[in-house]
């Protein structure tokens, strides 16, 4: 990241960011930094092993804050400091405030580590800021006795010390944060998902017997007719269980593969192979839900013309279900329907580049 681009996004709001421009304006040895928002809070933890002086260290940090001009509104700095050698403290300062009024010690302060030792090494060199121009803590550095150190704690700590009024401001979304979003994605899973996410939105309502005559729908159809090799093959496979079987076989079997093959690219980690995967599985049961709905009516065009086999005229006849066709088909409809839309939020979240592990943490 360059320096513009780190700028940029600390003015933002990008807390890694504001760490590391304040680790570059507040220049100390050994000096470990982390920042975090919180509403109109600007939460900040110093830490090391010799920890300066509130009343030294405060006045710098917000200054160094008030520099970088942040986009969103800050209007309290809360400041941990925590050292090997010394007390623990925090200290709540309002930005748009002099700093003369503000308490220190009471009643801010809290202890998180033992005692100081009597015992001080002498105070870490400063490093000098690039270029020559001192730092603020350089011209601070003669009457310190001790370093510091920024790290913010997640958890019930920073919970409990970051209490601040929520924030009133309104959610802003610019392009910048969209074009951030979008290079987390790998493009060609992304447009995938994406592609499969809008024919489910607006091709499943198509699953119907009508929408099927009707013919509009050519990837509903498309697609029907290579899960029809698979039926039909499925008869095959079952016709050894008996008749029901190999009758229920057609429509088993054209859910069963696609879900085979879910559970083989999960197992070998293949993780938006099976997202995608799952998204057949559950149009397979769109599919199989038009011939359910149609058991009554006997509509729909059948291998052999009018001598036909109806498979889920016989099936549902055969447990006295007739009747109910359509409550089935609905059924396994919404069922494949639960299924595609898992399948895409799973695909959406496997789409995903890599991240890099963090250094600062």
């Amino acid at each position: 990241m360059d320096a513009v681009e780190l700028k940029q996004r600390a003015r933002e709001g990008d807390p890694r960011a504001i760490a590391t421009r304040l680790s570059q304006n507040v220049l100390l040895s050994d000096l470990a930094l982390k920042a975090g928002i919180k509403g109109n809070s600007l939460h900040l933890l110093l830490e090391a092993p010799y920890l300066p002086q509130q009343e030294t260290i405060v006045p710098v940090i917000k200054e160094a804050v008030q520099e970088l001009a942040l986009v969103r509104p800050i209007h309290t700095l809360v400041i941990y400091g925590r050292g090997a050698s010394t007390t623990s403290w925090k200290v709540m300062v309002p930005l748009t405030d002099d700093l003369t009024d503000v308490a220190f010690e009471d009643p801010f302060a809290v202890t998180l580590t033992p005692p100081p030792s009597q015992d001080h090494p002498e105070t870490p060199p400063v490093l000098p800021r690039k270029g020559g121009t001192p730092s603020p803590l350089e011209k601070m550095a003669a009457s310190t006795s001790t370093a510091g150190a920024i790290r913010l704690q997640n958890g019930a700590k920073s919970g409990k010390a970051g209490r601040s009024r929520k924030s009133n401001a309104a959610f802003e979304l610019s392009w910048q944060d969209v074009r951030r979003l979008l290079q987390k994605f790998d493009p060609l899973k992304a447009g995938f998902i994406t592609c499969l996410a809008v024919y489910g939105l607006f091709g499943a309502k198509n699953y119907t017997v009508e929408g099927y005559l009707e013919g509009s729908d050519r990837v509903m159809h498309f697609i029907h007719g290579a899960n029809l090799i698979f039926h039909e093959a499925g008869h095959i496979f079952f016709a050894i269980l008996g008749q029901f079987m190999g009758v229920l076989g057609g429509s088993l079997f054209q859910i069963l593969l696609p879900a085979c093959l879910v559970v083989y690219f999960w197992i070998t980690r293949q993780l938006f192979a099976a997202a995608v995967t799952a998204c057949w599985t559950g149009q397979n049961f769109w599919d199989v839900s038009i011939y359910v709905k149609d058991a009554q009516s006997l509509v729909l065009p059948l291998l052999g013309g009018d001598n036909g086999f109806h498979d889920w005229n016989f099936l549902l006849d055969e447990l006295n279900w007739l009747a109910q066709d359509q409550l089935v088909g609905n059924f396994i409809f919404w069922v494949g329907w639960l299924i595609y839309a898992g399948a895409i939020a799973l695909g959406i979240y496997y789409a995903r580049l890599p991240q890099p592990k963090s250094t600062q943490d």
